[in-house]
């Protein structure tokens, strides 16, 4: 997804911040075995919160 090409409320910068904090979360409770299972339901909700930003 490009963020500035989207027409967002919020400063593109903060979006993009936005997702990689919520991957590098990701990222870390998979290396840490801790919610492997719900990690594609954590994403789709992640990715509607953005849609409606």
């Amino acid at each position: 997804m490009i963020i500035e090409a989207k027409k967002t409320r919020m400063a593109p910068a903060a979006v993009a911040e936005m997702v990689l904090s919520f991957f590098s979360g990701l990222c870390i409770e998979h290396n840490l075995k801790y919610g492997k299972g719900s990690s594609t339901r954590k994403i789709k909700a992640f990715m509607t919160a953005l849609r409606g930003i």
